[in-house]
């Protein structure tokens, strides 16, 4: 035991429990800065803000979805593998629903309505609809990694392990969600992107096909940006 501890633990025996901090009068304070002197809260009932923790799940969901061989298992049959892709675009759908959902109504003022529901099902579902333009687009970038680093042994290298296409990953799904209205869902999940790979990407930043992010940390590419296709960022 320390000085310090000893010292306390003698004036705790001598004098009985101290409160180490006055809390009754900082939580006054902050809610007095809470509810008056500093409120930034939207008017009406309190409203549950999209989760990151969530999100990340549903892009886990989403990317075994996309690319099942790689990032969900390798021993697949045909039938199986439909199997497995079902079973993750359903979780992972449901999931980003309730996110969109809570997206929407954080921001708005008054109580949640259904009309807020059937757009969040409707955004949800043309999301879904558009899932294989988006790996359509994923492999274009996937391969142009593959011929634009000489380093590369194999595609399997580059879609798990490099830092660029996860970035790539997370921003194809932002920019669809960010484009449908989802723009508060689409922005944690570039910043879910910019947390692993210090990637930054805006969801409202237009990217072309087959894009390559070499490297990639401390790249930023902002909201009004367009870059071409066939590009390379170093």
């Amino acid at each position: 035991m320390s000085r310090v501890a000893e010292d306390v633990k003698q004036d705790t025996d001598r004098d009985g429990p101290a409160p180490l901090w006055d809390l009754g009068t900082i939580v006054a304070g902050l809610r007095e800065s809470r509810d008056v002197a500093h409120n930034i809260w939207q008017r009406g009932p309190s409203r549950r803000a999209p989760s990151r923790e969530a999100l990340a799940e549903v892009l886990k969901s989403l990317t075994e979805a996309l690319f099942p061989r790689h990032y969900g298992r390798s021993d697949f049959g045909t039938e199986s593998i439909d199997a497995f892709v079902e079973g993750k675009l359903g979780a992972a759908l449901d999931g980003l629903l309730e996110q969109v959902y809570r997206g929407q109504t954080f921001v708005s003022d008054g109580a949640p309505t259904e009309r807020h529901f059937e757009g969040a099902v409707a955004l949800t579902r043309d999301f879904a609809a558009r899932l294989p333009e988006i790996r359509g687009r994923l492999v274009s970038d996937l391969r142009a990694a593959f011929v634009g680093d000489p380093a590369a042994t194999s595609f399997p290298e580059i879609l798990i392990g490099y830092p660029g296409m996860v970035a790539i990953i997370h921003h194809r799904v932002a920019h669809l969600l960010y484009n449908l209205g989802a723009t508060m869902v689409a922005r944690l999940i570039a910043e879910l992107a910019h947390s692993a790979t210090g990637i930054d990407i805006h969801p409202g930043a237009r990217l072309g096909a087959s894009i390559f992010i070499d490297h990639g940390t401390g790249v930023v590419i902002g909201e009004t940006a367009i870059v071409g296709d066939r590009v390379r960022i170093y």
